[in-house]
């Protein structure tokens, strides 16, 4: 018989009590982190504003306009992001410009977006000159999320935000006073891997609007 077998006064094996001992040890939990939640979707903002009424173009070959271009449409514009949303990105994912009144405008990205630029709140309504804070001040487009169709067409609008804004377009090649144009946008959540935010119910996420500016970018 082992050390460990001898029988103590009473009977029991030095190897009994050693059993006992064991699995009467506290068993410790170890605590696991359970995976985070999601981050969740902010409420879709209100559709953008976009003001062709007050729109214009350079209608010759003189550059005119917050962007000192020749041959462009432009277009005001508001974006709001409400109040408890968090910062959120407004993309322009397509601008296409058409000459004249055409309902079925090529749906594509052909002229592009040349930039963005904000409002002077001192401007007047109906004078382009008026509502820049100055030649060629274009938005510097946001890096937190990538617009690969237009990279100068992505604004960061921070928390119940509302921006008054100009976006121009690409060269058109023409001398228009009248246009058509096919926008389309969406929102994206920069703190929730880019995701993007669902829209309104009954926003398209595009419109195609007419203009008929009453005279030419000044």
């Amino acid at each position: 018989m082992s050390e460990f077998d001898t029988p103590d006064p009473k009977g029991v094996s030095r190897r009994t009590v050693t059993k006992a001992m064991a699995w009467s040890l506290p068993v410790i939990a170890v605590a696991t982190t359970a995976p985070g939640a999601a981050a969740s979707i902010p409420p879709p903002p209100p559709p953008p504003d976009f003001n062709f009424a007050d729109a214009c173009a350079t209608v010759g070959n003189t550059n005119n306009g917050c962007a000192d271009l020749a041959r462009t449409s432009q277009v005001p514009f508001t974006v709001t992001n409400p109040a408890g949303n968090g910062d959120l990105l407004f993309q322009i994912t397509a601008m296409n410009v058409v000459n004249g009144n055409v309902p079925g405008i090529p749906q594509n990205n052909s002229f592009g977006v040349h930039g963005i630029y904000l409002q002077n709140a001192a401007g007047s309504d109906n004078e382009f000159s008026g509502l820049c804070p100055g030649p060629n001040v274009a938005l510097p487009p946001s890096l937190l999320c990538p617009n690969m169709a237009n990279p100068t067409a992505n604004v960061l609008v921070q928390d119940g935000q509302t921006l008054n804004l100009w976006v121009v377009a690409g060269d058109e090649n023409n001398n228009s006073s009248s246009f058509t144009t096919y926008l389309a946008y969406q929102w994206v959540d920069p703190n929730n891997a880019c995701a993007v935010v669902p829209r309104e119910p009954g926003d398209p996420g595009y419109l195609v609007e007419y203009a008929e500016p009453s005279g030419n970018c000044q």
